[in-house]
């Protein structure tokens, strides 16, 4: 069923959301830098279009031992809002339970200075992938630790075979492709640093 949940661990469930939601690893400007990464999107399509699309593409790579998302990544959708058009992904590593979030939001195009001139009819879209803290959810109190570690430098990378694989920015581009696959879309802006949608 790919609309099943993955497995995690019981307490994993229990701090995953407060853990997403305080975000201790987001908390300072220089050290979030290493760890997050955001794009901004022209979409030529409707914000309904849009988001079924990015939650389409979530359910491809749940089921899926391709790229970060589907080799390296559990995936649950903590959050949707279809009125909105915004979600938010819990992203846990498959051993430890490290929480990454993905977040999305889509909004009309009409007023946006940066939207193209042949995307006027389509939407915009703010997608955003970083870690949320220096402990896995797996680790008992691991919302207060990385609170209380939140100065500790950590990056959100690995080494794959051809070289450092920086893990929120794969992410993105990931879904960029996969969406590209159902409609136009324009990176307008990549930005650093973390707020909220």
């Amino acid at each position: 069923d790919e609309s099943a949940e993955p497995s995690i661990s019981c307490l994993s469930a229990c701090q995953a959301p407060i853990q997403g939601c305080i975000r201790p690893g987001a908390w300072i400007p220089g050290y979030r830098n290493i760890r997050y990464y955001a794009e901004t999107w022209n979409v030529q399509a409707t914000p309904d279009a849009a988001f079924e699309a990015f939650l389409k593409a979530i359910s491809e790579f749940k089921k899926s031992e391709k790229g970060v998302l589907g080799g390296l990544d559990k995936l649950r959708i903590q959050r949707q809002d279809k009125k909105h058009h915004k979600a938010t992904v819990f992203c846990f590593t498959k051993v430890a339970e490290w929480l990454d979030v993905v977040e999305i939001s889509i909004t009309d195009g009409s007023g946006w200075e940066n939207v193209t001139e042949d995307l006027k009819e389509g939407c915009v879209v703010i997608i955003r992938s970083f870690s949320s803290g220096f402990f896995p959810t797996s680790c008992p109190l691991s919302p207060l630790f990385s609170c209380l570690c939140f100065l500790m430098p950590f990056g959100g990378s690995y080494q794959g075979p051809e070289g450092t694989v920086w893990t929120n920015n794969s992410r993105i581009k990931e879904i960029r492709n996969v969406m590209q696959d159902k409609m136009p879309i324009v990176v307008t802006g990549k930005t650093e640093g973390c707020s909220a949608l």
